[in-house]
């Protein structure tokens, strides 16, 4: 199978000029810190590259799949916090928020596979379209991913780096209260680490792993403005 680089679609939204100017009303006049919780379900895909690393001379050879170490994907709840800051006069808005997922499992029938993720992201959001109540807005997150990687008997942590994204809208309930939902897209990548070794050719071989996940969801979320 070859190796599949995904780029997510929100973060193309996130990387469009928005228009944030101030629309009047109740919530683009309220300015300062707002934390959140937020909720949602997504469908997760990762990849697993192997890469043989040659023992004798450290030569490595990308993209040989071997058929124990290849794919699997499953649908995961997650969930977070988050705090930031409404900048004054806009909708604009930036904030740091850890996000975790449930366990993702699958089994190809040779194998058992499963992981569990957690995030820290740096995120910023901004409004390009009014309708009434709702704002309409695109946004995008950058920052550090921790995967707990299971393969039957063999397991290990991978640290990573995520780049996501999302397009929704915010239902202004008052001038302090705020209900956020919409699609989001994250796609991340990890570094290799060695899960065992065979012998190839009459050559010796480190078995290294390198993940690649992406995930497409829903998402629903609550805000409180001070």
């Amino acid at each position: 199978m070859k190796k599949i680089y995904l780029l997510p679609l929100g973060f193309l939204l996130a990387a469009m000029p928005l228009c944030a100017d101030d629309y009047g009303a109740d919530a683009g006049k309220s300015s300062g810190l707002f934390i959140g919780v937020e909720g949602g379900y997504s469908f997760s895909y990762t990849y697993l590259d192997t890469i043989l690393e040659d023992q004798v001379n450290g030569r490595k050879y990308e993209g040989y799949i071997l058929d124990e170490y290849d794919d699997y994907d499953d649908g995961v709840f997650d969930y977070g916090v988050k705090i930031g800051w409404y900048f004054k006069n806009s909708d604009m808005k930036a904030y740091v928020s850890y996000q975790r997922n449930t366990k993702a499992e699958n089994n190809d029938g040779y194998k058992e596979f499963s992981d569990k993720v957690s995030k820290i992201l740096l995120g910023y959001d901004a409004v390009f379209a009014k309708a009434g109540d709702f704002r309409f807005v695109g946004g995008g997150t950058l920052g550090y991913a921790n995967m707990k990687l299971r393969i039957d008997d063999y397991s290990a942590t991978y640290d990573g780096f995520d780049i996501g994204g999302k397009a929704g809208a915010i239902y202004d309930l008052n001038l302090h209260n705020e209900i956020e939902f919409g699609l989001k897209t994250n796609y991340s990548f990890y570094k290799e680490k060695t899960v065992g070794s065979r012998q190839i050719n009459s050559r010796n071989y480190d078995i290294n792993i390198r993940p690649y996940q992406f995930s497409l969801g829903v998402y629903l979320g609550y805000n409180f403005k001070f």
